[in-house]
């Protein structure tokens, strides 16, 4: 027997059973009356607590090094069940350079491993699952760029400036920002968020 108002595309009905973990037939097969609810749950950065997430937060600086430029990495290990979002990352150095952005399956460090982030939020889990890590490289890398940009010496630049910039990291993944200039001190910030992995969202 048909359905009334039946939704035709599965997409949206296959997000509510793996977003809410609901067994069997499609959870919303059609359209209400009128118009169809929403879920729309968060508020503010005090409430992603409430939602599972754990937030952190970081710095990487690296100093200057003749003929070599630097890199910053935040990793999610393989296998470890985490999701992480990357919420903020600042750039800042000391000479006029280009920089790079690059999102990477890798399950290595670099050379200099830091101290694990910040606790944002004391009602979280102290520890962030993500690795940061920092070196200095002879070759600046040419590979899974996705953003690239140069500013001015002695000043900042924000790679995310609205929500849908944050960059998600699954395990095996890193973000990696490189320097372009040799010889030269910068620093890399970074804010993120983590979470473990639901059942629907391994496959």
């Amino acid at each position: 027997m048909a359905v009334y108002n039946e939704i035709q595309i599965g997409r949206l009905n296959r997000f509510l059973q793996k977003y809410l973990g609901i067994k069997g037939g499609p959870p919303a097969p059609q359209l209400q009356a009128d118009i169809g609810a929403t879920i729309n749950l968060f508020n503010g950065v005090e409430n992603r607590y409430l939602e599972g997430w754990d937030r952190y937060g970081n710095n990487w600086f690296q100093t200057a090094v003749g003929a070599q430029s630097g890199a910053a990495r935040l990793r999610n290990p393989t296998g470890s069940n985490v999701i992480a979002v990357v919420e903020q990352v600042v750039v800042e150095n000391v000479l006029a350079e280009e920089f790079l952005a690059r999102l990477i399956a890798i399950a290595t460090d670099l050379a200099t491993v830091n101290a694990a982030g910040v606790q944002l939020d004391g009602r979280t889990r102290p520890n962030a699952s993500m690795i940061s890590s920092q070196t200095t490289l002879v070759a600046v890398p040419t590979t899974f760029i996705i953003r690239r940009g140069a500013h001015a010496a002695n000043t900042e630049v924000q790679l995310i400036v609205d929500e849908f910039q944050q960059v998600t990291i699954l395990p095996g993944f890193a973000l990696e920002i490189d320097t372009s200039t040799v010889n030269q001190a910068f620093a890399v910030s970074m804010i993120w968020r983590e979470r473990f992995l639901e059942d629907g969202e391994r496959t």
